[in-house]
């Protein structure tokens, strides 16, 4: 097998610059005149500007998906495998956000822009798209995704998985982008490292060329459309630059973003994404250490989590609970006096060892429900009662 630095270096000056303007992409997603990128504001108009983004590299897949109600698109570029049954990468981001809030919140009525949660990761998957399919053909297919219907609980990747044009059986490996428009703040994480043996060393490889202050935290997030394919059984990455307090805000503009680092972590998404594209690449699901990643079965009753904390995790901690990075003022959280650095460990009766126990936890709530949490301050343990806001 090639080494995995010299096919960085290799694929560095084979490739041919794409003439993407990152910022462009933000503001016409998220850009002060934009409304949220919700299914009864603007998101049609997101997908028919996306659209005309990818036009010039391929036949562009509309894949319907019902989200509240409405039918949008998952919009899909592929290229055939070179080599006969060497599978498919995936390489995906949603493109859609929380239009003008949550009804009874206190933002409610004002635009959540969005431009990090993620804008910043089509911009980055554009400006990817546009130097993979003008490269050179991969022995692996590739499979250009961006989702809708993610923050309504991954719709758009499920139906992906379930029935998109590419067998899930079929797919190796997935890399989702989402929220990375912070490089600038000095952290990048990628989750789901342990889903594969191959992508630890993969990324190191990769990054002694980039060197980025990566962190590679085994499990999945449990929080984007990654979780989709490692249910499936299917290897995912999650590309992320960290949840700040704009998170699910209306603060959440593109002036605060890093462009040149969108620029730098599209060319690293193309270096990998090359990589695992290759034959001579093995790609296994390591089901022990991604199982640990996911809900039991049993306890996921709803494929939907309806109902919002107002907590910010962090979502970088590996420890057993989950740490708590921020909170949004005037959610349930603050109103119960939850603080940055509260650790998690119940919610609702239940334990919570990592942040899938969390989302399942959640999961089992409506609504208006006043549920216990039990969290540590300090090492001391504490005990609030909220009542739950709806999600969107």
């Amino acid at each position: 097998m090639k080494s995995i630095l010299a096919a960085a270096l290799l694929l560095a000056l084979s490739l041919p610059a794409a003439a993407v303007d990152y910022g462009e992409i933000v503001l016409r997603l998220a850009g002060p005149d934009t409304q949220g990128r919700a299914v009864d504001t603007d998101l049609a108009a997101a997908t028919d500007y996306l659209e005309s983004q990818l036009s010039g590299l391929g036949d562009v897949v509309h894949q319907k998906v019902q989200v509240d109600g409405v039918t949008s698109s998952n919009l899909i570029l592929l290229r055939e495998p070179a080599q006969e049954g060497a599978g498919w990468i995936v390489v995906g981001a949603h493109y859609d956000h929380l239009g003008l809030g949550v009804p009874g919140e206190p933002n409610e009525g004002k635009v959540h822009f969005g431009a990090d949660d993620n804008a910043s990761g089509c911009a980055v998957l554009v400006g990817a798209a546009s130097m993979l399919l003008s490269g050179p053909p991969t022995d692996r297919g590739l499979a250009i995704v961006f989702f809708t219907g993610e923050e309504r609980g991954l719709l758009g990747s499920r139906e992906f998985v379930a029935s998109g044009p590419v067998a899930a059986d079929e797919i190796q490996a997935m890399i989702n982008i989402d929220t990375v428009g912070r490089l600038d703040v000095g952290e990048f994480s990628i989750f789901g490292v342990g889903t594969a043996r191959v992508f630890s060393p993969a990324l190191d490889g990769l990054n002694s060329v980039f060197d980025l202050p990566l962190q590679k935290i085994d499990p999945s997030s449990g929080a984007s459309d990654d979780m989709a394919f490692v249910e499936a059984g299917i290897p995912a990455m999650h590309l992320f630059t960290g949840a700040r307090p704009e998170y699910h805000r209306p603060g959440d503009t593109a002036d605060l973003l890093d462009i040149d680092g969108l620029a730098l972590l599209a060319d690293f998404t193309v270096e990998l994404a090359d990589y695992l594209a290759s034959g001579e690449t093995a790609i296994d699901f390591v089901a022990p250490v991604a199982g640990s990643a996911l809900a039991d079965p049993e306890r996921a009753t709803e494929q939907r989590r309806r109902v919002s904390l107002g907590s910010i995790p962090d979502f970088n901690f590996t420890g057993e609970g989950v740490r708590i990075s921020g909170v949004l003022p005037g959610s349930p959280a603050a109103e119960a006096g939850l603080q940055e650095g509260d650790l998690i460990v119940a919610f609702a009766g239940v334990g919570v060892a990592d942040l899938t126990d969390y989302s399942e936890a959640m999961k089992r709530c409506a609504p208006g429900d006043v549920v216990q949490v039990d969290f540590l301050r300090e090492g001391k343990a504490m005990q609030v009662e909220v009542t739950l806001a709806e999600r969107r």
